[in-house]
């Protein structure tokens, strides 16, 4: 993952509403990589910089009976170095037999796994398999140590790696299992706590359906609480969901996750049922059950649920193909962090949009449309620069040239826009 360097002017603060008013004026290019960057201290590596990749070895599928283990990899993020751009170390991640949310739920023989990677009855693996996903933005420092957290989408397992030192580390211990889990899976997303703790958002029920919900673990990963986040009677969907379900309150997908503890705050955004991403027939996603909505959280009292739901509104955003709606799918979400702003960011993937509600703290926050990609592209993770100046946001081509468009329509959404939306920025 790329890191930008941003410098603020000298000015006021500005309103955070008005940071897309300069769309057309700048480029950035900000490679969506599940990445983070490590500032090194110390004599022998003053300096140095490095890339912590958590990956799964893509030649898993391609190879009859070989079942590649995952790995977090290393890379030089100094320009000045010799290696700089080039994997310097690898970490395996500790094997436990049997250890696998596929192998609880009875799915690995079924799925045909156990005679395609040859595996013993105790199933798959905690090192393989895993789908690696999100991991902790920054290393969580803890006397000598600087712990990165790592996650699973599909396992449901989390690892634990030291990387004080990333040259030298060994194997990253399995730290909670699916089964250290009660009610969800589908790992996501993870943010530290004000209290020190891990919350981690979980997309789905148990069973990789819905609802999800929150789980809040200590540094050693020991499941301190799971907080619902399913609440009935939440704003009517704009439509029907695919499986026909129009309470929102009950459409939980946690997927992004932020926080401002000064307003005791903490929300997340609903992003899709874990289950229908999984087995949808086609990238055009005409099963996937996608979320609209963010939810707003009391950070001190998270057994309570949401305090508010709020849908972001289909409006114009409307298209010939429900899954290109604009509210479809919420990726991410962020919130502003000066003291006099109370806004929050919203983005989507199925809708390619972004989206801003100016106070997080209302009773009913309202969300409005403010720059929209549009159909063929997402609007993936993004951030918001640290003096609310600049919303960085990578636009994800989800269509290639030549794919099939959905039931309905004639022509695929593959780029219908590029002369609106190249070389632009928010600002």
């Amino acid at each position: 993952m790329a890191t930008t360097s941003l410098q603020a002017r000298p000015a006021a603060a500005p309103d955070p509403a008005k940071i897309p008013n300069s769309l057309s004026q700048r480029g950035w290019l900000l490679p969506a990589a599940l990445a983070c960057t490590l500032a090194v201290p110390g004599s022998a590596l003053a300096g140095s910089s490095y890339l912590a990749v958590w990956s799964s070895d893509k030649e898993t599928d391609d190879r009859a009976g070989v079942l590649n283990t995952d790995f977090l990899a290393i890379i030089d993020a100094d320009p000045k170095s010799r290696t700089y751009g080039k994997i310097v170390n690898t970490a395996s991640m500790e094997s436990v037999s049997g250890t696998n949310l596929l192998n609880d739920l009875g799915l690995t023989e079924p799925l045909g796994l156990t005679d395609k990677y040859g595996l013993t009855a105790a199933g798959i693996p905690s090192d393989a398999l895993n789908e690696a996903h999100h991991m902790t933005h920054e290393p969580i420092a803890v006397g000598k140590h600087s712990y990165l957290y790592m996650g699973g989408l599909i396992s449901a397992n989390i690892f634990r790696c030291d990387v004080a030192d990333p040259l030298h580390f060994p194997t990253c211990p399995l730290v909670t299992t699916a089964k250290d889990v009660t009610n969800f899976s589908g790992i996501d997303d993870f943010l530290q706590a004000p209290d020190g703790n891990v919350l981690v958002t979980y997309m789905g029920a148990k069973n990789l359906t819905t609802p999800g919900g929150l789980v809040e673990i200590g540094l050693d990963g020991t499941v301190v609480g799971e907080y619902a986040a399913a609440k009935p009677g939440g704003p009517t969907r704009y439509m029907p969901s695919v499986n026909g379900e129009t309470d929102t309150g009950l459409l939980a997908h946690p997927h992004g996750i932020d926080i401002r503890a000064d307003l005791d705050l903490l929300v997340t955004s609903d992003y899709a049922d874990p289950l229908t991403l999984a087995t949808s027939p086609t990238l055009q996603g005409e099963k996937e059950d996608c979320g609209t909505t963010v939810r707003f959280w009391k950070l001190s009292d998270l057994k309570a649920g949401p305090t508010a739901i709020a849908q972001l509104p289909a409006g114009k955003g409307r298209e010939g193909y429900f899954r290109y709606n604009a509210p479809e799918g919420v990726m991410s979400v962020a919130l502003t962090h000066l003291h006099e702003h109370k806004g929050v960011f919203a983005t989507t993937m199925g809708g390619g949009s972004i989206w801003y509600a100016p106070d997080a703290t209302a009773e009913e926050p309202q969300f409005r449309l403010i720059y929209r990609v549009g159909p063929g592209a997402s609007a993936p993770v993004f951030f918001v620069t640290p003096d609310d100046r600049f919303l960085v946001q990578p636009l994800q081509g989800v269509l290639s040239p030549g794919d099939l468009p959905p039931t309905g329509l004639t022509v695929s959404a593959y780029n219908r826009d590029p002369a609106y939306h190249r070389h632009s920025a928010v600002d």
